[in-house]
């Protein structure tokens, strides 16, 4: 708010400097607060995995899987927490399965066209001598360029390429987790999420969220 003086949720950081002429860093603060990082929202990702927020940017030190603890409720009865996974590691593996499924979803398409192909090669010659080219058809929208011209949509503003180079060097903070349960989740179940994080000042910060998983809607 240039007020030049460091309000109380303002990012900030501090360190000592040596001035030099040829020398040149950059710093990145961030905001800082003493009571540690609270849950704040719990989500299911998928039947074993759930998404945990915090109130703070969180340590970049990974996560240990004993740091979770899940019990179900009503009987708080303990579920195993296999790992938990920062934002980073976990869209990192995200990518990979689904790079997995496409190449798997690429294989079977061809698979079917392939199929498909030698099924109707004997058709596809006789189809196209029966059905005689309509006199004067018109192409497709699509296909005139006086309807694609002056379709463009209107360009906004770009971003300096320097700016884009300068903000891709800082270094990648999160406030959330991932943690992979060993069973899956029971549709309609209740559970309750114990975390103990810390932020990336350096506090720690135990808290409790219950997630309630939604149970399949009655098809009768």
């Amino acid at each position: 708010n240039t007020n030049r003086r460091r309000d109380a949720r303002e990012a900030f950081d501090s360190v000592s400097v040596a001035i030099d002429s040829v020398v040149s860093h950059t710093f990145w603060p961030f905001s800082h607060d003493s009571a540690g990082p609270q849950l704040r929202r719990v989500n299911r990702t998928d039947s074993v995995t759930v998404q945990l927020r915090f109130s703070l940017k969180l340590d970049t030190v990974p996560p240990a899987a004993e740091m979770v603890s899940v019990w179900a409720l009503p009987d708080t009865t303990p579920v195993a927490v296999a790992e938990v996974w920062a934002q980073a590691v976990y869209d990192s593996l995200a990518a990979e399965e689904a790079a997995a499924q496409a190449r798997a979803d690429s294989l079977a398409a061809d698979s079917a066209a392939a199929l498909d192909t030698l099924a109707l090669a004997d058709s596809a010659v006789a189809d196209t001598a029966a059905v005689p080219e309509a006199a004067g058809a018109r192409p497709p929208p699509g296909a005139d360029p006086r309807v694609r011209a002056g379709r463009g949509a209107t360009p906004g503003p770009q971003v300096p390429e320097h700016v884009t180079e300068f903000l891709a060097r800082r270094p990648p903070l999160s406030d959330i987790w991932f943690i992979r349960l060993v069973e899956p989740l029971t549709p309609g179940g209740r559970y309750l999420i114990e975390a103990r994080a810390r932020s990336i000042g350096g506090s720690v910060g135990e808290s409790r969220s219950v997630l309630t998983v939604s149970a399949p809607r009655d098809s009768t």
